[in-house]
């Protein structure tokens, strides 16, 4: 009792230091004016002052008592927090007395990767300090345990990223956390953007507060017979999808059983060597010859794959929610579409990948300065090939220069076979194959400076 009466002695003194104050100076034995001097000062100056510090302070004990209104923006944490909802936050560490982070709070935390950092990341802290974790079989595994997630939005739904791979196990260091969204496949996160440090967090909501979502939570029961199943209705997907080109004016697109094989193909290739990219770098299989092995030919095309098991109703709602990718599919040159939900191992590991192709026809538009560019010089090479042809005639020269009169010879050849059919393909209103295509663009090039070369070499030598 002795120390709490010290205490609340020491307290009083604090919030009426001003008071205080004014009755040491009064108390004093200084002359009259100073005393009215100190004493003005304090009421007129300091009071004041003090006074707002202490309704600041008092603001900020009620509002960590009470929680901050925080607005949600974004669908990352459904089914317990909606967008454009407002919650209250706690900040963090604040009245807690600095009580530690602990597993299933929810916290907010700026992305300093990001251009604008005042726009805060809202996600659930999943491991601690000293944690491991895996990623696999769709679910997240701690400290070797598979955990139990009643708060996700669909089961199953956990998958590894850029900065988390599927089936690698990784240990949280001491200032960091994992923090995942609730809707996993919505969600950009610490599987994205990476670890999360403990004194970025600036606000709170504890797992104990959180009984008011908690009736929106799921009855895990039936989650383990959901394992490694893809439900893609694929027709019920197109059907969406069309809807939105619907939307803009844009003509539906029609599942193609070729480019279906051909999206398969891809698939495979893209798990077998870990190669995502569109130039296939790794794999030497990039999607024009897919097409090519399942027979399938058009000019404009183009795909899009995504790692994990999706419904319908969720791929769409992924696409939607990133611009870039819904608007692939808004592409008005589209005709066709293919899809493969294919499932294989990517370094080991049980992985699905759904691959998207999509592809369509426009009419060539060669403009009548290239054909007669190309035909010029068709005509010129058509002049120059016979007096070429002469120097075999000279025998002596001939023996000397062997090599490089052939070698010139058939350059020119080749040139004239090549330039000859670009010519008559653009006179007939159609697309380059990809070989020709290859050609106008660089390898014409390359032969008329060889060319050029020997002549140069040639002329000097008669």
């Amino acid at each position: 009792m002795g120390k709490l009466k010290v205490i609340i002695k020491l307290l009083l003194k604090f919030i009426f230091l001003p008071f205080y104050s004014i009755g040491k100076i009064l108390e004093s034995k200084k002359n009259v004016f100073v005393k009215t001097l100190g004493t003005l000062f304090l009421i007129v100056f300091f009071l004041p002052i003090w006074s707002g510090i202490l309704l600041i302070g008092f603001l900020v004990i009620l509002g960590n008592a009470t929680g901050y209104p925080i607005e949600v923006v974004g669908n990352s944490m459904l089914p317990s927090l909606t967008t454009h909802s407002y919650i209250r936050m706690y900040t963090y560490p604040g009245f807690f007395g600095f009580r530690k982070v602990q597993r299933g709070d929810i916290v907010t935390f700026a992305d300093t990767n990001e251009s604008d950092p005042s726009k805060d990341f809202i996600k659930r802290v999943i491991a601690l300090p000293g944690d491991t974790v895996v990623i696999k079989d769709q679910s997240v595994y701690l400290n070797k345990q598979i955990l139990n997630e009643p708060y996700i939005a669909s089961p199953k739904s956990t998958f590894g990223g850029v900065k988390i791979n599927d089936c690698k196990a990784i240990k949280i260091p001491n200032d960091k956390v994992l923090a995942l969204g609730d809707n996993r496949k919505l969600s950009k996160d610490s599987r994205e953007i990476g670890l999360v440090s403990i004194k970025d967090i600036s606000r709170i909501i504890p797992y104990g507060d959180q009984k008011q979502y908690s009736v929106k939570w799921r009855d895990m029961s039936k989650d383990k017979d959901l394992i490694g199943k893809s439900n893609l209705d694929v027709q019920k997907y197109i059907e969406q999808l069309n809807k939105i080109r619907e939307e803009k004016s844009l003509k539906p697109l029609k599942l193609n059983e070729k480019l279906n094989k051909s999206a398969n193909l891809r698939a495979q290739a893209m798990l077998k060597y870990d190669d995502f990219s569109w130039e296939a770098t790794k794999s030497g299989y990039p999607m024009w010859k897919s097409m090519a092995d399942a027979g399938y030919y058009n000019i404009v095309y183009g795909e899009y794959p995504i790692l994990g098991y999706y419904n319908a109703e969720e791929l769409i709602a992924y696409e939607k929610e990133y611009s870039n990718v819904i608007n692939f599919f808004m592409n008005k040159d589209y005709q066709d579409i293919g899809i493969s939900s294919y499932k294989g191992d990517l370094n080991g590991c049980p992985t699905n990948i759904i691959i998207q192709q999509s592809a369509g026809y426009v009419p060539p538009n060669y403009s009548q300065a290239t054909i007669e560019g190309w035909n010029n010089v068709l005509n010129r090479l058509r002049e120059i090939q016979p007096s070429w042809q002469r120097l075999k005639q000279n025998s002596s020269y001939y023996d000397k220069y062997r090599a490089d009169v052939d070698r010139i010879n058939e350059i020119i050849s080749i040139r004239i076979t090549n330039i000859d059919t670009v010519v008559t393909t653009m006179k007939a209103g159609r697309w380059l194959s990809s070989g020709l295509d290859s050609f106008t663009r660089t390898g014409d090039t390359a032969l008329f400076n060889e060319q050029e070369s020997l002549a140069k070499k040639l002329n000097n030598s008669k």
